[in-house]
């Protein structure tokens, strides 16, 4: 984990508390991480490839609002959430 540029700035105490909860998950391209009105407990950070932000409109259409790429994160944004880090 150290060796991505996320993570490069934290020091080894900062890390060892990320790890126990930390998971690193590898997906499929095009796979969907998770959907429009899905519940996300989770934040990502991308150590490879690019994630397409989209979103449905009343139509059905597809609509492309954003790209991530490495050392982007992404996820639920509340103050009060539980949240388990997850690097991609």
């Amino acid at each position: 984990m150290s060796d991505q540029p996320i993570w490069r700035e934290l020091s080894a105490k900062e890390l060892g508390r990320l790890c126990p909860s930390a998971a690193v998950k590898t997906m499929r391209h095009r796979a969907e991480v998770y959907a429009q009105g899905d519940r996300c407990g989770s934040v990502f950070g991308i150590c490879d490839g690019q994630i397409k932000l989209a979103q449905v409109n009343r139509e059905g259409n597809e609509l492309t609002i954003g790209l991530l790429a490495v050392g982007d994160m992404f996820g639920p944004v509340s103050n009060h959430a539980k949240l388990t880090p997850v690097i991609m």
